[in-house]
């Protein structure tokens, strides 16, 4: 288990560089290195539909609150396919993936529908 220092992390730009930002509800960048939510999945920051879109903001601002908070955890599990560093976080000793998925803005990966949009 490795602490992470409680950093208030930016929203992510839409054009150009990231860093020590976060993207969505389930990606961020820090010192360099970009992280995944392990076993959890957001919404689409440009999702098919206005629901997935808005919902993604909620998430996205979400994951920037929770990681600003001052017991942060994090538990490395190795890479995806797009080298993004899977974790699994905790917050004051609470998941933070279940945290996001109690309040409805993420759900469990592998989804068993793919689609935000009903």
């Amino acid at each position: 288990m490795t602490v992470l220092l409680a950093a208030a992390l930016a929203i992510c730009p839409t054009h150009g560089a990231r860093q020590d930002c976060v993207h969505d509800g389930d990606t961020w960048w820090l010192s360099g290195e970009k992280f995944r939510l392990a076993n959890f999945d957001a919404p689409e920051m440009n999702g098919k539909c206005a629901f997935e879109r808005q919902l993604a903001i909620r998430a996205r601002d979400r994951l920037a609150e929770l990681l600003a908070a001052d017991d942060i955890r994090l538990q490395r599990l190795g890479t995806d396919r797009y080298r993004r560093t899977l974790v699994v976080v905790t917050v004051f000793g609470r998941s933070l993936g279940d945290i996001m998925f109690q309040e409805g803005l993420v759900r469990r990966w592998p989804p068993n529908d793919p689609s935000w949009c009903k």
